[in-house]
């Protein structure tokens, strides 16, 4: 059998320490992207307060122009876009409050514009 030597085990202890390192190295790198990511705003709304992208301050304009709640089919008409855009305009302003629903079913949901938005 051959005698290991203090340098030949010195030099692989040093060598599984390294490789130690860059493991535990790796695996932080990998629990930080992954907070990063959970805490990444997601989803409608997910603007900053204020951003609003131009398809929906087009939208906004169209009924603050108005003057009153209109149905989404009338702010279609103004805007120019197509229906499930403007549902999905309308959701998100309304989740990001500057939109609100009134009126019923029966001669169809309207939408107003929030009194706190200023005019664009």
């Amino acid at each position: 059998m051959a005698k290991t030597t203090n340098l030949a085990v010195l030099n692989k202890l040093r060598e599984a320490t390294k490789r130690l390192y860059e493991l535990e190295l790796a695996d932080l790198d990998r629990q930080i992207k992954a907070i990063e990511v959970a805490e990444r705003p997601r989803g409608l709304g997910a603007r900053e307060p204020g951003n609003v992208p131009d398809s929906e301050r087009a939208v906004l304009r169209a009924i603050q122009a108005a003057g009153e709640p209109l149905r989404a089919v009338q702010i279609r008409e103004i805007v120019g876009a197509s229906q499930p855009s403007i549902a999905r305009w309308l959701r998100s302003l309304a989740k990001q409050g500057y939109v609100t629903r009134v009126g019923g079913t029966r001669n169809g949901t309207r939408y107003g514009v929030a009194k706190e938005v200023p005019k664009l």
